[in-house]
């Protein structure tokens, strides 16, 4: 079992039937409204529910950004206090400039890992 769908059965139990097809490949549709080819590995969903996850990663995008200014703040000044050196640098310098990368990293791992999820953005009634 692929991990993907393992994520998407944990987020979506199997309370759907499969009472559509993709290019002949049958898969279940939800009560969310969302499907899942188990065949393909792929996710068919409305687009409310596409304008929904847009908003959703929009918003987490956001807070992200919120967090990384508030620890940009918080290493640079914060650290400031500190006569500490660090490859002979003060050690605001180090957590404002290496620490903000390092904090960006992160968030944006947390972002693709739980947020984030692919999907197609073509419209259903143009096809």
């Amino acid at each position: 079992m692929l991990l993907f769908e393992k994520v998407f059965r944990s987020l979506y139990p199997r309370n759907g039937t499969a009472d559509r097809t993709h290019g002949g490949i049958p898969f279940l549709r939800h009560s969310c409204g969302s499907a899942f080819s188990y065949a393909k590995g792929e996710i068919y969903v409305t687009n409310e529910e596409k304008y929904q996850q847009i908003r959703r990663e929009a918003k987490w995008t956001g807070i992200a950004l919120f967090l990384l200014i508030l620890f940009w703040l918080a290493a640079g000044f914060g650290a400031a206090q500190f006569q500490v050196k660090v490859f002979h640098l003060p050690l605001w310098a180090v957590t404002s400039s290496i620490g903000v990368w390092l904090m960006a990293i992160l968030l944006v791992r947390f972002l693709v890992k739980y947020v984030f999820r692919d999907m197609d953005l073509q419209d259903e009634e143009g096809e």
